[in-house]
């Protein structure tokens, strides 16, 4: 019974060790992020290569490892009118590291007017962390990021300054499905994204440890099981019935 009890507590205590819904947490300067981020390899993403002015529906890196989608929702946002919904820029202003800039595309991109909308991005592999660098115009908007793993959804509100460029970092235990950064005007506003960088990580699943604890103890219960099976006595006869057997 005592062994039984024991190996009841060590399936409770790994069962408690798999990891439960993700968690996603953000970050508002480089440095937090980057020390936050300290045991993975991020990954930078560059748009320099790109012809300044090229337009898109939807953009992936060359390794195909992330994808940008421009659209004209929430808010009734705007594509260029031929259906072109992101843009590459030169940077922007003031404040930005110098380099191309991924921006949502509108009908006046000279002057950032009519764009408004959202970008999406998603990924190939399993991400569990990515940085950059973003910003709009309308100082009267709010723009929000959302971030999407398989088990949680959770949406940040950077409390910015618009026009220049603000950091944002993002850390799940699960890996992102998509983010989502939506600007909620439509009228002088466009999304800039620029300094992209992610990190990959495998899928979350429980530590070896905990895999191990869990077989070990099935093991056990099987062993134990089949031990009080031999061990166990017959069940003893009543006299008549016992000397009726031997005759």
């Amino acid at each position: 019974m005592l062994t039984h009890r024991v190996l009841i507590s060590a399936l409770a205590v790994a069962a408690a060790a798999v990891p439960a819904q993700a968690s996603i947490s953000y970050y508002s300067s480089l440095s937090t992020y980057t020390t936050a981020t300290s045991d993975l390899t991020n990954n930078a993403l560059s748009l320099n290569s790109l012809t300044v002015g090229s337009v898109f529906s939807a953009y992936t890196n060359g390794t195909g490892d992330v994808t940008f989608t421009g659209s004209t929702s929430p808010g009734g946002g705007f594509d260029d009118g031929s259906g072109h919904t992101l843009t590459i820029l030169s940077t922007p202003a003031s404040g930005w590291p110098s380099g191309n800039v991924l921006a949502r595309t509108g009908q006046d991109i000279s002057n950032n007017f009519y764009s408004g909308g959202s970008v999406v991005i998603t990924f190939s592999s399993a991400v569990t962390a990515v940085a950059f660098l973003t910003s709009y115009v309308t100082a009267s908007d709010i723009l929000t990021v959302t971030t999407t793993t398989a088990s949680a959804t959770d949406t940040h509100s950077p409390n910015v300054v618009p026009s220049g460029p603000f950091f944002v970092g993002i850390r799940t235990t699960d890996p992102i499905t998509s983010i989502t950064i939506t600007a909620n005007q439509n009228y002088h506003e466009q999304i800039q994204i620029g300094a992209f960088e992610f990190a990959d990580l495998a899928a979350s699943t429980p530590e070896p440890g905990s895999l191990a604890l869990l077989g070990l103890g099935l093991v056990a219960i099987a062993f134990f099981s089949r031990r009080g099976g031999r061990n166990r006595k017959a069940p003893a006869c009543a006299e008549a019935s016992c000397l009726s057997k031997t005759r």
